[in-house]
């Protein structure tokens, strides 16, 4: 379970309502909900050090020195500061949460803490001790309309690369603990990435601690690759100054620098996971996505 998996995880154990004075045993409450959903549901188990404060904050709290064990990785992080704030937070029914229509949530200082087995040892410059991470995160639930906004998850890491998702859907199907991804539609999904040691760290480092060759022979290949694809792309999805920029962005490989923003946008909502699917099963462009949805890219080297 990855960071992304404790993030959203987070999202859907902490609900939401009107900015209301909470105290620390408030806090207590509300995080001691948060924490067995994590647990239950993502073999997350998150725990207060010994050092750990909470602080109320007008609409939110505050909490430190959290420790954290992800299951699925065998791995405990270290969060330094918590921060959300909310609506309803409050308004819980032991057993049962519901979906934030409103949240702003920050982790400072997340790092890896101890030694990993040797093919995740590249989590330790994602976010070891040396270098923590922050991720920020805005979110918008529109029940009446099962309307989904990530107005924001961005991800800073220490030499200065971050990630950051915007993203409109729509999840008709999802209920209080039930959140499947295949209800998840989208019709505008938003990457901007800016490259400053971030792809050696995460695609290079996990890749060569598994085995895989990560020559430059190799990312050379890839990009004979994927200059082929956008060659073929209709230009309805992809135009030429958005093809030329992502073959520019592939021939940097394996060290970019710069900044790439990539913008997927659909007149009507659809399930990424199930046309790229699709696609790689050899559906014509035209089938897989809705008619009208295009690619926008914008590579932006650094000089």
């Amino acid at each position: 379970m990855r960071l992304k998996s404790l993030c959203l995880a987070l999202l859907f154990g902490l609900s939401a309502l009107p900015a209301q004075a909470l105290s620390p045993s408030n806090c207590g409450t509300i995080e001691e909900q948060a924490f067995t959903l994590l647990d239950a549901h993502f073999d997350i188990e998150v725990t207060q050090s010994p050092t750990s404060r909470a602080t109320a904050l007008p609409n939110g709290c505050v909490s430190t020195d959290l420790d954290v064990y992800v299951g699925e990785l065998g791995l405990s992080f270290r969060v330094e500061r918590l921060a959300y704030t909310g609506q309803n937070l409050l308004s819980w029914v032991r057993g049962e949460v519901v979906l934030p229509t409103e949240l702003g949530l920050r982790l400072d200082g997340a790092m890896l803490i101890g030694q990993p087995a040797p093919e995740l040892t590249w989590i330790s410059d994602l976010a070891g001790p040396q270098t923590p991470a922050r991720i920020d995160l805005q979110w918008r639930w529109h029940p009446e309309t099962n309307r989904l906004d990530v107005d924001g998850l961005r991800v800073e890491l220490h030499d200065g690369s971050t990630a950051t998702l915007v993203l409109r859907g729509h999840a008709p199907g999802w209920t209080p603990y039930n959140t499947p991804l295949a209800d998840l539609g989208h019709h505008t999904l938003a990457v901007d990435l800016l490259f400053n040691g971030l792809f050696e760290r995460a695609v290079v480092a996990p890749m060569q601690a598994n085995g895989i060759d990560a020559s430059p022979f190799t990312f050379a290949m890839a990009a004979a690759g994927v200059q082929s694809l956008t060659h073929s792309a209709p230009r309805g999805f992809l135009s030429t100054a958005s093809a030329t920029a992502i073959n520019a962005f592939t021939l940097s490989l394996p060290s970019p620098r710069g900044r790439l923003r990539l913008n997927l946008t659909s007149p009507e909502h659809f399930n990424l996971n199930a046309a790229l699917f699709n696609l790689r099963t050899g559906i014509p462009f035209d089938v897989a996505l809705p008619s009208g949805t295009s690619l926008q890219a914008i590579w932006t080297p650094r000089q």
